[in-house]
């Protein structure tokens, strides 16, 4: 059997970051060992300014908790200060004696329920420790207002970064800390707006952000075997150097899934199609006699879109905090309004959508360039002609873009 890697609580955040993962194994002591999600993908979408929050694991008894600090501190071999949320330095016994007594006098948990929460907050490269230790207690002190929790600061592995224990009793909030992912996206966008006061170029723009651009505009139909190409070609099937030469089709499905099929059949459907990388498709496997086992399989491609015809542009008609989609109990939200080629008018929410409308340094009468063909739609600055040119065309061909 091989030997199996062991990561420590300071290695869960480097999965983020080089496309693995690493697994907790069932063991007594916390153990971990480290898989590639996928083999053949070679592409890094890791966002280099993006922030890092991460729950890594659970206190339930006062033993877990003893070991942790033990752990932040490297066990006394190296000089850890511990700090509280004041930002004051205290002996890791304050800490131990304190947070224990807390945990204990939590009469209506049970025995073997979360008592704490264990984070770590991270960004790239030696990030100035004083600003990401600032960074983490504005963070905690807004978010996690009434809960106690002490922060250790580790600069000995790639990336500087804090880790933070927070009970979830409170001595003077009835409610328990709950951690959910609400909590969680929450606690990224604050940081990253910390670290930015700190002058960090760090950023968060959650996915949920981008899925709400995605479907204010409703660019994707969600249609059954529509995909857009993603790659194509000759190799061995599965990319396992042991089998035989096949055709492979690289797509990604409307909910942003990539699917890889396999077939001989396939090469002269695609170029009798005429179908390229970034086209959107529909794809299905003709039936063929039961009895017909020599001929190679065919399929129903039909080329939907061009991906030049997934190029869209829109001007900014301006920007505007109001009730989400203007309903009376709406929770105030960020609305960016545009017009289209058409000059239909489109509104796209989201409270996240002003970090978006920093990044790209937007403002009103700007023209946007938006690429449908993508997982995650790319949005760049596009220039007025752009936009005179579109309508030119459609004037003259007469088709919709």
């Amino acid at each position: 059997m091989a030997r199996v890697k062991k990561y420590d609580e300071d290695d869960l955040h480097v999965s983020k970051r080089d496309n693995s993962t690493i697994h907790k194994k069932n063991t007594r002591t916390p153990v971990f060992y480290k898989s590639s999600k996928n083999k053949h993908n070679n592409s890094n979408n890791s966002n280099s300014k993006s922030v890092l929050v991460k729950v890594t694991s659970h206190i339930k008894t006062s033993k877990n908790l003893k070991d942790k600090v033990d752990y932040d501190i490297r066990n006394g071999n190296e000089d850890i200060d511990l700090k509280n949320s004041d930002g004051e330095i205290v002996p890791p016994d304050y800490i131990y004696d304190s947070f224990s007594s807390i945990m204990e006098s939590d009469i209506n948990c049970r025995e073997d329920s979360s008592k704490a929460y264990r984070m770590v907050f991270s960004f790239k490269d030696k990030t100035d420790p004083d600003s990401l230790q600032r960074a983490v207690n504005e963070t905690m002190n807004s978010l996690a207002n009434g809960y106690e929790y002490y922060t250790a600061l580790h600069q000995d592995t790639d990336n500087n970064h804090v880790h933070v224990t927070v009970l979830r009793k409170s001595e003077t909030v009835d409610k328990r800390f709950e951690l959910n992912k609400s909590k969680l996206e929450s606690l990224k966008v604050k940081f990253a707006e910390e670290l930015k006061k700190q002058g960090v170029d760090a950023e968060y723009i959650s996915k949920k952000t981008y899925q709400k651009i995605e479907d204010d505009l409703i660019y994707k139909d969600k249609k059954r075997n529509t995909y857009i190409i993603k790659d194509y070609g000759v190799d061995n099937y599965n990319f396992d150097s042991n089998q035989n030469k096949s055709f492979f089709l690289k797509v990604e499905t409307t909910s942003g899934k990539e699917k890889i099929y396999w077939s001989k059949g396939l090469a002269k459907n695609l170029m009798d199609a005429k179908a390229q990388v970034g086209d959107e498709i529909t794809l299905s496997r003709k039936e063929r006699d039961k009895d017909d086992v020599f001929s190679l399989s065919d399929w129903n491609l039909n080329v939907n879109r061009k991906k030049e015809d997934m190029i869209k542009f829109f001007k900014i008609d301006g920007f505007e905090s109001a009730q989400y989609r203007r309903q009376e109990k709406g929770k105030k939200s960020f609305v960016m309004k545009l017009i289209d080629e058409d000059g239909n008018k489109k509104e796209i929410w989201s409270k996240n959508l002003a970090d978006y409308v920093v990044k790209l340094d937007l403002d009103k009468g700007d023209i946007l360039k938006f690429d449908l063909s993508q997982k995650n739609i790319q949005v760049e600055k596009a220039s007025d002609n752009d936009f005179k040119i579109k309508n030119e065309q459609k004037k003259q061909t007469g088709i919709k873009i």
